[in-house]
């Protein structure tokens, strides 16, 4: 009865909700009253010396602000003994690293600990890595032990971790919340929004041990292929800049049309999926709906502050693959390719708007 019913699909939820929600939980101060039963769970799982006398020595804060004017997404802090650890969170694969992001997230740790005593998780859906060009590798090694970063991922560290949460919890209103979310994280990485489908997967895999060992081979490479597609996707939109003659900025993916004079034609990956359409620019603030674009469309489309018109290409694509479908049929690239003609093609011009 109700076996798809899920309290956090009442919430937007992406990046922040995530940090918000771990963050509670690993704070013994918090109301969800099980003191620090979650802290240990995480600590003793991945391994890391972090030391306290008591609940109130521990501080758990989102989005801490550094130095250099960043953020780390979850910071936690023992004020008796200066051990601490954070968290940077990626919930999507397509999200991007920014320059030298993990390099100032270990200098500002090391600033606010004693004696390196440290760690930094890198945590992101599997097959996901680190850019180069925010994690410098040998300056880790110069610097820091090899314990202060380490990578997890939510397939095989968070959501077992948050399995045990649930298991581990006395209150039952916490309990449900905890399933809720560790369902959650299931559906977005790996598509398990049928348990009755799960299990066939889960016998057929069982069924062999070819079956078994091509299993292992697909989930070993699927984080690698997911990337290529990236890439392939990246393409794609610079042939678009090309085969239309128009400018095309990358990360985030925007192209620029002359007859859009404060707006550009974006392309986006937010909330699990991707979506395209107009986007306003930094000098139009105001929110117009844009009634005579609008009507040179048939497709459903939608709005916000920022975008007054866009278009849900795919949603779920960590565990949908359609998205990536698309991508090697081309069919997304000829979405957004005949978005833009749409819009070329047409008499009316935002020069005025």
């Amino acid at each position: 009865m109700a076996s798809d019913f899920n309290s956090l699909d009442f919430l937007k939820f992406g990046e922040n909700k995530a940090s918000e929600i771990i963050a509670f939980f690993l704070d013994p101060n918090e109301s969800h009253g099980q003191g620090d039963l979650y802290l240990n769970l995480f600590l003793v799982e991945l391994g890391i010396d972090f030391r306290y006398d008591k609940f109130t020595d521990v501080i758990s804060v989102v989005e801490k602000n550094t130095d250099d004017r960043r953020r780390i997404d979850i910071f936690v802090k023992s004020k008796s003994h200066k051990t601490l650890f954070g968290i940077e969170n990626k919930i999507y694969v397509s999200t991007a690293d920014q320059l030298n992001q993990i390099n100032d997230y270990l200098e500002f740790l090391d600033k606010q600990a004693i004696d390196h005593d440290f760690t930094l998780f890198y945590l992101a859906p599997r097959g996901k890595t680190v850019s180069t060009l925010s994690f410098n590798e040998d300056l880790l090694n110069q610097k820091y032990s090899a314990d202060c970063l380490k990578f997890i991922t939510y397939e095989d560290d968070m959501i077992p971790l948050i399995h045990e949460f649930g298991l581990r919890t006395e209150n039952n209103r916490v309990q449900a919340f905890l399933f809720d979310f560790e369902r959650k994280l299931q559906k977005l990485y790996m598509g398990n929004s049928e348990i009755n489908e799960t299990q066939i997967v889960r016998d057929f895999i069982c069924e062999s041990s070819a079956n078994l060992e091509t299993s292992f081979a697909i989930t070993n490479n699927i984080g690698a292929v997911k990337s290529e597609l990236l890439r392939n996707f990246d393409q794609q939109m610079k042939e678009i800049s090309a085969e239309l003659n128009i400018q095309l900025d990358a990360d985030p993916y925007r192209f620029t049309l002359e007859k859009l004079k404060n707006f550009k034609v974006g392309v986006s990956f937010e909330d699990g999926g991707v979506f395209y359409g107009i986007v306003r620019t930094a000098q139009v603030l105001e929110k117009k709906r844009l009634l005579e674009i609008e009507m040179l469309f048939l497709y459903n489309l939608e709005s916000s502050k920022w975008w007054p018109i866009y278009i849900w290409g795919f949603k779920d694509i960590e565990s949908n693959f359609s998205f990536w479908q698309a991508i090697i049929d081309g069919s997304i690239k000829k979405q957004i390719k005949e978005f833009i003609l749409v819009l070329l093609n047409s008499s009316y011009s935002l020069k005025e708007v």
